[in-house]
């Protein structure tokens, strides 16, 4: 399994991030801190995992905080099956181009069951996004709970002149 990524751009993170979930099984996670130069704000954050996104990957949104002086920028990757989401839409077409190529059923037959088809796709789908509501919402303010207490944690920089004195004493 892949521990230690180095690089020193985005294509060499991609490279490497490419590798590290290639290593995990499916459903895995690896939890990865990024140490950078000085800490990210709020937009390179939000194009870091817009950046992930787009490459693929499966990741919760980053979290930046000072560990010393060093700047981390902490996520988590999750081994996730993206073949699915290509091949899910592609099934109905290919049985249906299938039972017309061998003559087992005409295309008059095809159109009236494929109304029922889709009508019993969309309630599961609705059903499965019921059921998966709840988790994600309990994962959601787990996030938000261990980001707050790392936001409560990291040390607050000196902004004023008297603070600023008064940490250098």
């Amino acid at each position: 399994m892949a521990r230690e990524l180095i690089g020193y751009d985005l294509e060499d993170m991609t490279l490497a991030l490419n590798a590290m979930e290639d290593s995990l099984n499916t459903g895995e996670r690896a939890r990865l801190k990024l140490c950078t130069n000085s800490l990210p704000s709020e937009s390179e954050i939000e194009s870091i995992y817009n950046n992930l996104i787009a490459n693929g990957f499966h990741v919760n949104y980053p979290s930046a905080y000072l560990d010393g002086e060093i700047a981390v920028t902490d996520l988590v990757l999750t081994k996730g099956s993206p073949q699915w989401a290509a091949i899910i839409p592609l099934i109905v077409p290919i049985l249906i181009i299938g039972l017309i190529a061998f003559s087992i059923v005409k295309i008059e037959s095809i159109a009236s069951a494929l109304v029922k088809l889709i009508a019993v796709a969309g309630a599961v789908a609705i059903i499965l996004a019921i059921i998966i509501r709840a988790p994600s919402r309990r994962e959601l303010a787990r996030i938000r709970e261990i980001e707050r207490s790392r936001e409560k944690a990291a040390p607050v920089p000196a902004t004023s002149k008297k603070a600023l004195a008064a940490s250098l004493r």
